[in-house]
């Protein structure tokens, strides 16, 4: 895959949630807490749509197991959990560091110059 193709694949910050649930749980949550992974269900939100603390738009999907009752995002026990940078970002990121021999280098090289 390139990075144009995963571009395509994930467009928005939605689908970059949707990706890594995917990529992380096979389709099929499971709580970080317990390890339970027969019943989760989606947390929706009540006026439909998420917001952050400061008002924005959040495309969080946010789950809650049925077994310890704790909420959990695909994020949980990742060292993207709590960060303020977009999950699209991330992947876009990682995937150009681990697809690039030089990744890491030229990542350390643009965060040096700006």
């Amino acid at each position: 895959m390139t990075t144009l193709g995963l571009m395509e694949r994930i467009p928005d910050e939605a689908a970059a949630w949707e990706f890594m649930e995917q990529l992380r749980w096979s389709g099929r949550p499971v709580c970080p807490h317990c390890g339970n992974d027969a019943r989760s269900y989606y947390l929706t939100p009540k006026n439909g749509h998420r917001t952050t603390s400061t008002g924005k738009a959040s495309y969080r999907r946010l789950w809650k197991c049925a077994e310890c009752r704790k909420p959990f995002s695909v994020l949980n026990d990742t060292v993207m959990h709590g960060s303020k940078i977009p999950l699209r970002t991330w992947i876009m990121v990682i995937f150009e560091m681990a697809s690039n021999k030089n990744g890491s280098r030229r990542l350390r090289y643009s965060a040096a110059t700006g």
